[in-house]
């Protein structure tokens, strides 16, 4: 592929508007890192609080107070990782890139 189709492609996605355009910009944003490491704080905290149901009482609550921080951790989880793996990809060389990625998935799904 040579230059002078690189430049038609990127001409091309640079006049495309709307939800399904291709940003070009090789920058990761690692703004909404730290947003999600205290969405997982908070979260595994307060799922520690949420009460047992007692003998012979509905679960109704507390399943849904679980379910739904379940879910923010979840979400909270993604804002946390998701910027980081795309950090990594991003700045490894690329003769390198798969054994730092594998190195990281052991790590944070290790600990």
């Amino acid at each position: 592929m040579g230059r002078s189709h690189a430049r038609r492609v990127d001409a091309r996605h640079r006049r495309r508007r709307g939800p399904g355009r291709v940003h070009l910009a090789r920058r990761v944003e690692l703004g909404l890192v730290p947003f999600g490491g205290l969405g997982i704080a908070v979260a595994s905290i307060a799922l520690a609080f949420v009460p047992g149901a007692a003998e012979g009482q509905s679960t109704g609550v507390s399943y849904g107070v679980s379910c739904g921080l379940l879910a923010l951790l979840g979400i909270a989880a993604g804002l946390y990782d998701i910027p980081f793996e795309s950090f990594l990809q991003d700045r490894s060389p690329p003769e390198s890139r798969g054994t730092i990625m594998a190195a990281y998935n052991f790590l944070a799904f290790a600990a």
